[in-house]
């Protein structure tokens, strides 16, 4: 297996289905968070670099139709999530906030949302709902079904899309 160098992001095609993983990984060498985005294979051939930056890209997650992977980055200071295309075109950020914004995952069947654990600067942790473009962010009111609030994360959608779990 071949990785590209950090100083170029190959691109891949859109993928179909789920013939590709993605996942996060620091190859520096050096021990420092400088996490990375990368592509393969499912049987681990075919390595591509998404991202390239000497900060963080994290938790990446495809979108249901697999021609987008959401993830969070530290890249403007604060830990955001972005989305970006299959083949690591396009990188944009979604969220605009100083809270720390961490673990998206797509909204089912559709794609057209983002749920995500963000934690505020006092270490207040909540479950929010963003569209993809960065609009209408909300907070999930969760308290009516749990009293631990600090401690609800890891959110994703039903398969269906009528239900969170987290």
């Amino acid at each position: 297996m071949s990785v590209q160098s950090a100083g170029t992001c190959p691109t891949i095609p859109n993928v179909n289905g789920v013939d590709k993983i993605v996942y996060a990984v620091s190859r520096s060498g050096t021990g420092a968070s400088d996490f990375d985005i990368y592509s393969m294979n499912i049987d681990g051939t075919n390595q591509q670099q998404l991202t390239c930056s000497t900060y963080n890209n994290y938790q990446p997650a495809w979108s249901p139709d697999a021609k987008h992977i959401a993830f969070y980055s530290n890249r403007d200071g604060f830990e955001q999530i972005y989305v970006m295309d299959a083949n690591g075109a396009n990188q944009r950020r979604v969220t605009s906030d100083t809270n720390r914004n961490t673990q998206p995952r797509w909204s089912q069947p559709d794609g057209n949302q983002l749920i995500y654990v963000a934690t505020d600067s006092a270490g207040k942790v909540t479950i929010k709902l963003i569209n993809v473009d960065g609009s209408n962010p909300r907070t999930i009111n969760i308290s009516a079904i749990s009293s631990r609030i600090g401690n609800n994360i890891r959110p994703d959608f039903m398969p269906t899309g009528d239900k969170v779990a987290f």
